[in-house]
């Protein structure tokens, strides 16, 4: 910057959203996560529609080991949640356990997200300035950003027989832009 150097060494991510539409006209909510576990990579996202669209799921989902992608066709993928419960910040239901199964032929990989901590829970009305407040409760607003840590754990199975189990550390969020609907189990 300037002058100034900098160097740093790691592993990096970049992220960016593109449209032409208020994302909230598109998306309902959204679980996404990203995390390098041994010499597994995994980008896993579920996408649920807005209202208009029928709330319908959609999975991103990418897993590689050494570099080599291992699964990335969302068709093959299942996504589910278990120990939901409400954030008391938010009123949103929020899942101690989200998981991605991945099918490619003989093999299926398990990515199990664990819940230990939601270190970010924030309501947009709250981040809204003063004089915008009453007019968003009034329209309704109930958008919310929750970001948790935890452990993710990828599993692979070769014709059901377990052949690698990594466990480490992730971060991962959930983002609503709308009221919460019962999710699926």
């Amino acid at each position: 910057m300037g002058d100034e150097k900098f160097s740093s060494a790691g592993v990096g991510y970049h992220d960016h959203n593109w449209g032409d539409a208020p994302i909230k006209s598109l998306i309902h909510h959204w679980y996404w996560g990203r995390a390098e576990v041994g010499d597994f990579t995994v980008i896993a996202a579920n996408i649920t529609a807005a209202e208009k669209y029928g709330y319908t799921p959609q999975i991103q989902f990418l897993l590689a080991k050494d570099g080599d992608v291992l699964a990335d066709d969302e068709r093959a993928v299942t996504f589910s949640i278990d120990q939901v419960q409400v954030n008391e910040a938010t009123g949103k239901p929020v899942a101690d356990i989200v998981k991605y199964e991945a099918r490619n032929g003989d093999n299926r990989y398990v990515v199990t997200f664990e819940r230990m901590k939601t270190i970010l829970q924030s309501r947009f009305i709250d981040d809204a300035p003063p004089e915008q407040r009453a007019q968003l409760q009034e329209s309704g607003e109930d958008g919310a950003y929750l970001r948790f840590t935890g452990y993710v754990t990828v599993e692979h199975f070769v014709n059901e027989n377990r052949v690698a189990l990594e466990k480490g550390e992730a971060l991962w969020e959930l983002m609503y832009f709308g009221h919460a609907i019962t999710p699926p189990q």
